[in-house]
């Protein structure tokens, strides 16, 4: 059998002449960055549909993907929503979604008040199921952890389909809020610098 081995000199990151092949590596948000996880997430899964790829393995890059799409997610509304409420800075330095989540509501209920979607909730039970397999980040990432043996035990079967429309809706609710908080944090932005310029002499 002859195989493609490396070659000489070999370059993992270079442009070639096939520009539409040429990714541009172009300054993103948290929930941008994120957004690119779901879309590779989506195309995977799609793939392993049409049986283009065996979705025993499409499944644990699939769902990682989708975990890190949660966690920037929430990371960037987090951040977002602590300036315009000025309740703290930045975001927590962490992979636990269920810490994530904690504060992204209780943040988001602050800020929306009566007014918070009811659909908060929903998303809510979703990562909490999430968090009970995989907490740090780890599950789909290894076949176990040096700690507490086999991650995964209790889930043997995960319908790819089920997961990628679940994670559709929930991707629809939370790009919506991420939105609406950037909106309103660019608006609060532009009060301040009109504020200040009024008060120059």
């Amino acid at each position: 059998m002859d195989l493609n081995w490396p070659r000489k000199n070999e370059q993992l990151f270079k442009t070639e002449t096939d520009f539409e092949n040429n990714a541009c590596l172009m300054s993103s948000s948290f929930a941008q960055y994120g957004e690119h996880y779901k879309e590779a997430a989506d195309a995977l899964i799609t793939s392993a549909i049409n049986r283009n790829i065996y979705v025993d393995r499409a499944v644990y890059p699939a769902v990682f993907m989708y975990r890190q799409y949660l966690e920037l997610t929430l990371k960037d509304i987090i951040w977002r929503t602590r300036r315009i409420e000025h309740d703290g800075q930045g975001f927590p330095k962490i992979h636990s979604l269920d810490c994530l989540w904690s504060e992204a509501k209780r943040l988001l209920q602050q800020h929306y008040g009566a007014e918070c979607p009811k659909e908060v909730e929903y998303v809510g039970q979703c990562i909490a199921e999430f968090h009970t397999y995989d907490p740090n980040s780890t599950a789909f990432r290894y076949p176990y952890d040096a700690r507490s043996g086999s991650i995964l035990a209790g889930l043997a079967r995960i319908n790819v389909r089920h997961l990628m429309e679940t994670m559709g809706r929930i991707g629809n609710f939370l790009s919506c809020i991420a939105s609406d908080i950037a909106e309103r944090l660019d608006w609060c932005a532009e009060m301040e610098r009109d504020m200040a310029s009024e008060c120059r002499p």
